[in-house]
C-alpha cells in the first residue's frame, strides 16, 4: 500500500467542522510505493515530508509550491513520469478551481 492521493471538494454548512464534507472528484491510487520511493528521494520540501503512514492536506495557498516540486520532478522521474503527470494534473486543477479544493496524500 502506497500514498493515493486524492482530490477533493470542500463542502462546507456553517462555521461548524460539523458541517463540513469531503466529495471526491479524482484519485491517483499508488499500490506498488511508487510515490513513497519517489517523494522519499526528491530532496525537495514539501514532496520529501510526504508520510507514508499518515495524511499531507494541500489547499489552495500552499499548492503553487507544491505544483513547482512536481513539475520539478517530471524530467526525472523516469520510468513515473505518468504518474508525477496525474498528480501534477490534480494540483493544477486544485489551484484553479473555483470551488474550495483540497489535494490529500494519503498514506497507508
Amino acid at each position: 500500500m502506497g500514498v493515493d492521493v486524492v482530490l477533493y471538494r470542500v463542502e462546507q454548512q456553517g462555521t461548524s467542522p460539523k458541517g463540513r464534507r469531503l466529495i471526491e472528484l479524482a484519485a491517483v491510487i499508488d499500490p506498488e510505493d511508487d510515490l513513497v520511493r519517489i517523494c522519499s528521494k526528491s530532496g525537495t520540501p514539501l514532496l520529501s515530508g510526504i508520510d507514508p503512514y499518515g495524511d499531507e492536506v494541500f489547499s489552495k495557498p500552499g499548492i503553487v509550491p507544491l505544483i513547482e516540486e512536481l513539475r520539478s520532478l517530471r524530467p526525472v522521474a523516469h520510468g513515473d513520469q505518468v504518474r508525477i503527470s496525474e498528480i501534477l494534473a490534480l494540483a493544477i486543477q486544485c489551484a484553479h478551481s473555483s470551488d474550495a479544493e483540497e489535494l490529500h496524500f494519503q498514506g497507508d
